[in-house]
């Protein structure tokens, strides 16, 4: 099965780590300030490598597993909870973790193909969910990651026959989601009602297991849907991690001493000016929401407004972050937009309310009126707005960059 920590990105960085530790104990080029930062991170790196599959060893096997998207600081946690306390006790803040990172991801895939169709269901799941409904949550959520994994896989998740291990993936890894999946889809041969603790597929879709409504199968559920969307994520951009990884090797393969040692010191000088800029920058108060300023956050939220009410379906590509954009051409993303809006009839919009959250991020509230298909609507919805300096997430206080709608595919979702 292998570890986690054995996957090639992992792997390379602990390469680069070793050589610039190694490097520091032979030259006189580095201060001892900054071998002292090696030391540090080295330390980090040792502790960080294998936490994804400690993760694993502790949780798979009660329905959890490490992805890309859970933070650091939820494994930890999880683990020093499990430790000095127990496994209901982890599981519970678990449970509460999710509650709040489902509704965020559910509003964040709602405009990818694979979850469109799906995504009234999916609304409808999590209703079922936050209302104590888990009879009904629980078959509306193993349905519907079944039938995600089988748009991609001939064969969906359950099957025997499916391979769900991916290159280089945290969720796509044969101790992640593999391993879940064979624990939840193991046959249950007897009618039974014992409450269970695991959303086994076969026994609760086929009537077998009675006694699964319950909290715990409900979340162990709904967090299917978080491991399939970074699941799909890995398959999708496989060919072109590849690609960028054999790329840095070979890089790695060319690097003297002298162009490690000048990357370094562009890298620590880089995290000092970020570290000043994030000290010099404080949330804006009294903000103008009538007359939004150019260059700001709210300016480019009804900049998008403005292009969709003149039909102009090429601009709002533009708004486009750097990571949701990638390779896609301009001319297929604003005939998606072409087609999502195209029924759309912008009558009003304002800005009511901006809150500057972070140096790189802000949300910009706006009441709009519009009709869709031809039927008058007023609804009032945020963006989030993010600050990318040429294609990487900057402090608004960097000059050259441009404000991007993180959720900008999901806008017309918001419209229905």
């Amino acid at each position: 099965m292998g570890n986690i920590e054995d996957n090639e990105s992992i792997k390379t960085l602990g390469e680069a780590i070793k050589g610039i530790e190694d490097l520091s104990k032979i030259s006189s080029f580095l201060e001892a300030d900054i071998r002292d930062e090696i030391e540090t991170i080295k330390k980090e790196y040792e502790t960080l490598k294998n936490l994804p599959d400690r993760f694993n060893n502790y949780f798979s096997e009660y329905g959890w597993i490490a992805h890309e998207e859970m933070k650091i600081k939820t494994m930890k946690k999880a683990i020093n909870i499990f430790d000095r306390d127990s496994l209901e006790a982890a599981e519970r803040y678990l449970t509460e973790y999710y509650e709040e990172v489902a509704p965020k991801l559910l509003e964040r895939i709602a405009y990818r193909p694979l979850f469109r169709d799906r995504i009234h269901l999916l609304k409808l799941a999590m209703e079922d969910y936050f209302d104590g409904r888990y009879h009904s949550c629980v078959p509306i959520f193993l349905m519907q990651v079944d039938g995600i994994v089988n748009d991609i896989k001939a064969t969906g998740l359950f099957a025997d026959n499916t391979e769900l291990d991916v290159w280089d993936s945290i969720a796509g890894h044969s101790s992640g989601l593999s391993n879940l999946i064979l624990i939840i889809k193991k046959n249950r041969m007897k009618t039974t009602n014992e409450k269970i603790k695991l959303p086994y597929r076969n026994g609760i879709l086929h009537g077998r297991d009675l006694n699964y409504n319950n909290k715990l199968v409900a979340i162990k559920s709904m967090v299917l849907l978080v491991y399939i969307s970074d699941w799909i994520q890995s398959i999708q951009s496989e060919t072109e991690r590849k690609s960028q990884y054999n790329k840095e090797r070979e890089e790695i393969e060319n690097t003297t001493i002298l162009d490690i040692i000048d990357r370094y010191q562009e890298i620590k000088e880089r995290n000092r000016e970020m570290d000043r800029l994030h000290k010099k920058w404080s949330p804006r108060k009294n903000i103008n929401v009538e007359i939004p300023l150019s260059g700001t956050p709210e300016h480019a939220a009804i900049a998008f407004f403005e292009y969709i009410s003149k039909r102009n379906y090429g601009s709002p590509v533009q708004l486009y972050p750097n990571s949701i954009l990638g390779e896609v051409s301009v001319n297929k993303k604003a005939g998606e937009f072409k087609k999502e809006f195209s029924k759309v009839e912008l009558l009003n919009y304002v800005v009511i309310r901006v809150e500057d959250k972070g140096p790189a991020l802000s949300e910009v509230k706006i009441d709009l009126s519009y009709k869709l298909n031809k039927f008058k609507k007023q609804k009032t919805i945020i963006l989030r707005m993010i600050y990318e300096v040429n294609g990487e997430l900057q402090n608004r206080l960097v000059d050259g960059g441009s404000w991007k709608i993180v959720n900008i595919e999901g806008i017309i979702n918001l419209l229905q």
